[in-house]
């Protein structure tokens, strides 16, 4: 890693560091080259997640970063000269939509494997940390990567409690099917499996089966249809809204989602001043909205309370605005915004000039 890229990375994902006076590397070309330093660093790699990477410092190099031999070993990643490419022989296989597991219960699901994997190629699915720590059991399957590159995953939840994966959380690893492997003819008969449930919303890519119509009551109760629709368009509407509930922010799915592709950072003035604004006075019953409101945000994780050690600059005031409504009952929450005064906030931040 250049010294240059290393200065830019954030503090956080610098988790340790040791500087180096007199120490040299001998490179593929027989050159030697100062080392300023080693570090271990946490990266984000969209084919593998966070991982954690020791690295040299080196002061002056062809690329910012360049993967060791090391680490190209370790993750089986194979080198294409003709098409002057690399490909791991790994890759997560990741869910493309909320999942909900019962209790005590087995169940196939298709997941997705990354762009890069060829299609047609086979290998083998098997357990994930993340899998493991919600305590779910994954059978190892050969299967077959298709034109969608959705392959099935077995997944046995043997807990008493229900277990929610998120969109986009790794369940399984996909292997590639190599020589490491041995395969070995089991048997002519396969008994039937018992007490397995084929995911009803997600099509198998292999072939076509008939299940039984879903349930759409829970959404007609989240939503509002229009009436002027026939039932076989109400039914469509309710089957591409159930087909992509976790995009709706709801009781069973209060988590918005987060991300580390951005991440948002307020810069002060070199001059800001500190002020603890006082909060705005609210009639009783606005109270109890704005107590609703902040339960809502605590549950989804967007806010969090404020240690008694936080030494906090800025504080903003909150503010609950009325939406135009022409229902004359009794206001609830969802008749106000939730709101922050952050004026004061704006006027000691930096200003930065788009060129």
């Amino acid at each position: 890693m250049s010294k240059s890229l290393f200065d830019s990375v954030s503090d956080k994902q610098k988790l340790s560091f040791e500087q180096l006076d007199c120490s040299e590397i001998r490179l593929a070309n027989n050159d030697t080259i100062k080392v300023t330093g080693t570090a271990k660093i946490k990266m984000y790699i969209e084919t593998r997640g966070e991982i954690d990477i020791d690295v040299y410092i080196l002061p002056v190099t062809s690329h910012p970063f360049i993967l060791g031999t090391d680490y190209l070993m370790k993750n089986n990643v194979v080198l294409d000269f003709s098409k002057m490419s690399c490909q791991l022989n790994t890759a997560n296989v990741q869910t493309h939509k909320r999942l909900s597991l019962e209790p005590n219960t087995e169940t196939i699901v298709w997941a997705r494997v990354p762009n890069y994997i060829t299609l047609g190629l086979q290998g083998v699915c098997s357990k994930s940390k993340f899998s493991c720590s919600k305590g779910l059991l994954v059978a190892k399957a050969v299967v077959t990567v298709p034109y969608n590159r959705k392959v099935p995953v077995k997944l046995l939840n043997p807990t008493s409690e229900n277990v929610v994966i998120p969109k986009g959380r790794t369940i399984a690893e996909f292997s590639v099917l190599n020589n490491e492997y041995e395969c070995a003819s089991f048997s002519d008969t396969i008994p039937e499996v018992q007490h397995v449930d084929v995911s009803e919303t997600i099509d198998s890519p292999h072939s076509k089966f008939t299940c039984s119509k879903p349930d759409y009551s829970k959404v007609k109760s989240l939503f509002t249809l229009p009436e002027n629709l026939q039932e076989t368009e109400s039914d469509k509407l309710a089957c591409l809204l159930h087909d992509n509930l976790d995009l709706f922010v709801t009781e069973d799915n209060p988590n918005l989602g987060f991300t580390r592709v951005v991440e948002h950072k307020i810069l002060l003035k070199q001059d800001a001043v500190g002020k603890h604004q006082k909060p705005y006075r609210l009639p009783p019953f606005k109270r109890e909205i704005l107590r609703e409101h902040l339960d809502n945000l605590l549950k989804q994780g967007i806010i969090a309370p404020v240690s008694e050690t936080e030494d906090l600059l800025i504080t903003s005031p909150i503010v609950l605005v009325t939406k135009r409504s022409k229902n004359s009952a009794k206001p609830c929450a969802q008749d106000f915004r939730f709101c922050c005064d952050f004026r004061f906030l704006n006027s000691q931040t930096r200003i930065f000039i788009m060129v």
